[in-house]
């Protein structure tokens, strides 16, 4: 099963679910939620999902943006597989300017990022283990939100694809998806 982790003020229906989505259609059984803004509760959410689902079916998590911040944390938690796409890696820091009201990229609602949110990344963040070995890391040096560097800085190169251009969306993740797939049939055959 993958569990696909969306990322800031985006949905599980946005562009990146509904590619791998279609991806997995057949394939795999795939789950994307929407989370909530609040951090704790997406953090709730994404642990109870799996406690159920986990006896199950082998998971493997997809994280975008905070979503990848997200999915690192659950990786460490539970030693599952992650893929991170542009990951923010400390999400407090980068959400800190959007304390006025924000708008979501999929209904066009408002929410505003509260102290309290900040504050709850943060303690994430400190808490997050070191173990990465089971995680792959896709990172547009373009990405116009996150600096690559620390990216870079954080995962070994053989964790690492790094790509010259495009944006933080990485529109183009779809070119691998096969990638993405060996490294999901690989850790599975692992376990």
């Amino acid at each position: 099963m993958i569990l696909y982790i969306h990322g800031f003020a985006s949905s599980g229906t946005g562009y990146k679910s509904s590619l791998f989505r279609s991806h997995y259609e057949g394939r795999e059984p795939f789950l994307s939620p929407t989370l909530s803004v609040v951090p704790d509760l997406a953090m709730h959410t994404l642990r109870d999902l799996i406690d159920t689902l986990k006896p199950e079916h082998p998971i493997g998590l997809i994280g975008s943006s905070l979503g990848g911040f997200y999915a690192r944390i659950i990786s460490h938690e539970y030693g599952l597989p992650a893929v991170l796409i542009n990951p923010a890696l400390a999400p407090h820091t980068l959400l800190r300017h959007h304390a006025q009201q924000v708008r979501h990229y999929y209904d066009g609602s408002r929410f505003y990022v509260e102290e309290s949110h900040l504050q709850a990344l943060s303690h994430m963040a400190q808490q997050t283990g070191h173990d990465d070995s089971a995680i792959l890391v896709f990172q547009k040096k373009g990405d116009e939100i996150l600096n690559y560097r620390t990216v870079q800085n954080t995962f070994s190169p053989e964790q690492l694809v790094l790509e010259e251009g495009g944006d933080h969306g990485f529109s183009d993740i779809s070119r691998h998806f096969s990638h993405i797939d060996g490294f999901f049939a690989e850790a599975s055959s692992r376990s």
